[in-house]
């Protein structure tokens, strides 16, 4: 996972990431009561908090495989956390995955940069 902001926002971002991710973790029992997408379920998520999700797909002729860079913007503090994973599955499928990997995240005790 990298994480990139302004230090001085950064205590700020992750109150409001740690809240978001557990409020992310009722997502699926939730949306089965709501009879919402997981992917509507993600939306009123980010929504709510602020924030813009979004993944970046780039075909591997090499290998024949997909690698994916989602990206969860904090519009409010302006940080960005960002994770990548490599696949040959449904590229939408693992967009979604890596969303919820950058969810279930712990944060640093303190931000010193790029990680």
């Amino acid at each position: 996972m990298k994480i990139k902001g302004n230090a001085i926002k950064f205590e700020d971002f992750k109150s409001k990431f740690n809240q978001a991710s557990k409020d992310f973790g009722k997502i699926f029992e939730s949306r089965k009561l709501a009879n919402k997408t997981l992917t509507q379920s993600i939306n009123d998520l980010c929504n709510k908090y602020g924030f813009k999700a979004e993944s970046t797909v780039h075909y591997l002729f090499k290998n024949g495989k997909y690698t994916i860079t989602t990206k969860l913007f904090d519009l409010e503090t302006g940080f960005e956390i960002e994770t990548m994973n490599t696949t040959d599955i449904d590229v939408r499928e693992a967009s979604i995955q890596n969303l919820i990997l950058l969810f279930d995240e712990k944060l640093p005790d303190y931000y010193v940069g790029v990680r």
